[in-house]
């Protein structure tokens, strides 16, 4: 499988839209994506939309969540938006899908980092 991405910025805003299937052949390159859009200058959130993905496995969850702790950690939101459908389920089963989806109370330590940015 090939990753599918395009990232659009928007201010402070970074979006990271995903296509396809997410999985161990995709996996290097996902982690590669997501810690180029939490790296970026002046980023104060980071949206990655999985509206366009069809499958996801354990190892791609798995990068989610190491990104997911990597921004909180440099003061950034990141945020998992769109998920549906098997790929809803699984974040769900899994125990991933409200923490990864739901971004009140994070926001506020991002914004009070000095520049507001992810870094």
């Amino acid at each position: 499988m090939n990753l599918l991405y395009k990232v659009d910025r928007t201010g402070g805003r970074l979006s990271v839209r995903l296509a396809g299937g997410l999985d161990l052949s995709t996996v290097d390159e996902l982690g590669e994506v997501l810690a180029a859009a939490i790296g970026q200058p002046d980023t104060v959130t980071v949206e990655v939309d999985l509206g366009e993905v069809n499958y996801i496995d354990s190892t791609s969850i798995g990068t989610l969540v190491a990104a997911f702790r990597a921004a909180n950690h440099v003061g950034c939101v990141l945020h998992v938006s769109h998920a549906r459908g098997m790929v809803q389920e699984v974040l769900d089963v899994v125990g991933v899908l409200e923490p990864l989806t739901t971004n009140t109370g994070r926001r506020g330590a991002a914004e009070k980092r000095a520049g507001n940015a992810c870094r």
